[in-house]
This record gives structure tokens, sequence and C-alpha cells, in this order.
């Protein structure tokens, strides 16, 4: 008897009685199964990585997209109805990770066009981002994207509020597209200074960190990014730098989204394109002012609360 195997079965037979238990719960993630296992994320990435081969919101992924296949195959309800059922709330996103799963829509396998064995593709990448520099090497969206703090360069250190903006924008801008995962800016706070990326990687539970710099002189700036895919090993496979007034600065956040999102292969909707490309200027002044309100309101400090107070006034 292989006791290894035995008891490496065990671990995964538990992991899926969970997730078959959760299977509708959109929000039941890696920090929820770790829970539930009693165990870290790191830890649990460790172990389904050594067992599977996969990543552990690869592994939750994939289970929910298998689950689908059996219950479209056996036509038991609409399409949308058995998205809902298996944990994908958005009918768009779910066709999309269907389609790059299996090679084929919901709706052909629910017609009986074809018929799949689900078996041989347990161990294949879902929706698959692709790494540029190497388009042989595939990405796994599932675990998300991270943008670390970004480098405040200028000498002036009262502009940081400004830097910080920006960091705030990109965040919330990539995570209002549909099928990207971006780790919020709470959590991405704890890493201001540069660490083991894989470190930091597993920590988040993501594939691809975004870290760049932003120069500012006067209403002029320059911000630098750079994309890089952790594993296996540490690769850069984008870089851009944007120069502009502080006039066009949701232009030149929206052209970094843009620039980020085609890098790893997300196919924007027709509405993202239009929120992307619509043309916005803002008043430097008035722009910086509620950005420094914003950074020092978050600032929990006495000097923080006293400066809030000082640009309210």
């Amino acid at each position: 008897m292989d006791t290894g195997y035995s008891i490496d079965q065990v671990f995964i037979n538990k992991v899926t009685d969970i997730l078959e238990i959760n299977l509708g719960n959109e929000q039941f993630g890696v920090r929820e199964l770790a829970r539930e296992l009693g165990m870290s994320r790191s830890n649990l990435h460790r172990k389904l990585h050594g067992i599977k081969g996969k990543s552990t919101s690869q592994f939750i992924r994939e289970y929910r997209l298998e689950r689908a296949i059996e219950l479209l195959q056996n036509n038991v309800a609409s399409i949308s109805e058995i998205a809902y059922r298996v944990g994908f709330h958005s009918d768009s996103y779910f066709n999309t990770c269907f389609h790059n799963f299996f090679g084929h829509t919901p709706g052909e396998v629910k017609k009986g066009n074809h018929r799949i064995n689900h078996e041989p593709y347990k161990s294949k990448i879902e929706t698959q981002y692709i790494n540029r520099a190497n388009p042989d090497k595939i990405i796994n969206p599932s675990r998300g994207i991270a943008i670390l703090p970004l480098d405040h360069l200028s000498q002036n250190s009262e502009l940081e509020y400004l830097t910080a903006g920006i960091h705030d924008a990109l965040i919330g801008e990539l995570g209002s597209i549909d099928g990207i995962r971006v780790i919020s800016r709470t959590s991405t706070l704890k890493y201001p200074g540069r660490l083991n990326m894989q470190q930091i990687a597993q920590e988040l539970g993501v594939d691809v960190i975004v870290e760049g710099s932003v120069l500012i002189n006067g209403n002029n700036l320059r911000l630098q990014l750079q994309l890089i895919d952790v594993f296996p090993e540490e690769q850069h496979i984008w870089a851009q730098e944007y120069y502009l007034n502080v006039s066009s600065i949701l232009s030149m956040q929206n052209n970094a989204i843009q620039d980020i999102a085609k890098t790893i292969n997300i196919k924007l909707t027709a509405e993202d394109k239009n929120n992307l490309t619509t043309i916005r200027k803002v008043k430097p002044v008035t722009y910086k002012a509620s950005l420094r309100e914003i950074y020092y309101s978050n600032k929990s400090t006495k000097r923080g609360i006293s400066k809030e107070h000082e640009l309210f006034e």
C-alpha cells in the first residue's frame, strides 16, 4: 500500500468535500478554504502544489468548472443557473473561463454538440494570462495581481500623497475590470519595501506583481511601471514609462490599466473600453487638495488627523 499517496488522497478528498459544500458561494476562496482546513494560506498552497502541481485558487476554480461540465452535460438547468450553482455570479466571466478551460462554450456542451470527458483537463490552467516575453509561459489569473506601493522618488516628502493617490487609483481601476482579481490597497501596504517577490506573491496569493515609481516636478510627473511574473522564477514581462501633467493624470492611469490588461491577455468589454478611453481633465490644485485630504485621513497619527483638519478648513 502506498501510504504517502493514501494520505495525500485523504487530504484532497477533504478539500473537495469542503468545496462541494460551498460550491455556490462565490466568496469562498483561498482564505476561507484555509480556515476550514485549519491551515495557513501559504501552507495550503505548498501542500496543493506539491500534490497536484496547482495553486489553491487554480484548484478551486478548476473544481467549479469540472462540476459545471457535469451539470451541463446532464442538462439539469439553464447555463446561467448552472454558473450560479458552481459559484460564478457573472455569466460573461463563467463563459470566458469555461471556454478557455475546455475549448468549447457552455452552450455548445449543453446542446450536446461536444461531449467532453473532463478528467484529462484536471491539470490544465483555466483562463490564461500570456507572458508576452515568453508566449509558452502561462500565468494563472485565478491567483490575481498585486500592485505594490509605488516608490516616491521626489525629494519633497510632502508630495507623497500624490504617489499614494496614483497607487490607489491604479488598484481601483484595474479591480473594476471583470476577470481580474486585484489585491486590496490595505493588503499591499504591508510591503512598502522590496522584499523577496516570491514571498510576497505567496503571502498575497498572486502570480503577477506590478511595481513602479513616481517622480514629481511641479505639475509634471513620470510614472514608471513594470509587470513581474513571479513563478517559477522572477521575470519582467512588461515595463512602461508615462510622462504627463497632473491635469491629464486620469488619462495616464487609464492608459496604464489598458496596457496591463493587454499584456496579460484580458479582453476588455465595450464598457471597460469606454471608461478607459474617455478623456477626463482635472484641475491640478483641486485634484492635489483632494488627494492630500484622503492621504492624511488614512493616517491615524496625531499629525495626520491635525493635517486633515487643516486641509478641510
